[in-house]
């Protein structure tokens, strides 16, 4: 819940910008492929805004194609694993949800390889498993309210919407990235520079 506050004040902060941002990454989110470009820019862009080092991101920011081929190989990954999750066994992707839920903004944050990036966030989630299933038991029954409620305004309540599951995300992934390095370097995986 603390975190949808949060979410929900930066907005109210800039309420155009983050509905304009909305409405883009809808827009350009239902691209098959580019998808995965667009909502890592997006997360890079909101992860710098949130940590104080850019603004809040724009369309130039999120058509972006600097790291095209690491977002497009990490949501391919990311969603090969979850596939795999579910055809093995159906509770496999509740698994592979919360051992893998940083690992795209890994690679967003420019931090890891693709692959090093899922590594890295298998092993900081293993060891913090609870908390994380908390997390997203708690965001889960919001994000349920919050789409009714989007729904209720023929959809327009999305434009807020979007933006703000993204801050909410980036915002647990910034609380938590200082713990997700450590596992990375306990584990020897490599981190990369920032581009």
């Amino acid at each position: 819940m603390k975190y949808d506050s949060f979410a929900f004040s930066k907005i109210k902060e800039n309420p155009k910008e983050w509905l304009l941002l909305g409405l883009i990454m809808m827009l350009l989110s239902s691209i098959p492929i580019l998808s995965f470009v667009v909502i890592m820019n997006a997360q890079r862009g909101i992860i710098r805004y949130l940590e104080g080092k850019g603004e809040i991101p724009t369309i130039n920011d999120l058509i972006n194609a600097d790291r095209a081929t690491d977002f497009i190989i990490g949501g391919l990954l990311v969603g090969f694993a979850m596939s795999s999750g579910m055809i093995l066994c159906f509770i496999g992707i509740y698994a592979t949800i919360v051992l893998f839920c940083f690992g795209q903004y890994l690679i967003a944050d420019g931090l890891f390889s693709p692959v090093d990036a899922i590594k890295a966030s298998f092993y900081y989630a293993k060891d913090n498993i609870g908390t994380i299933i908390i997390f997203i038991l708690i965001e889960s029954i919001l994000v349920t309210i919050w789409g009714i409620l989007a729904l209720l305004t023929c959809g327009l309540g999305y434009l807020a919407l979007i933006p703000m599951l993204n801050i909410v995300m980036c915002k647990f992934y910034i609380d938590h990235k200082e713990g997700i390095l450590a596992a990375a370097q306990q584990n020897a995986v490599p981190i990369l520079v920032e581009k």
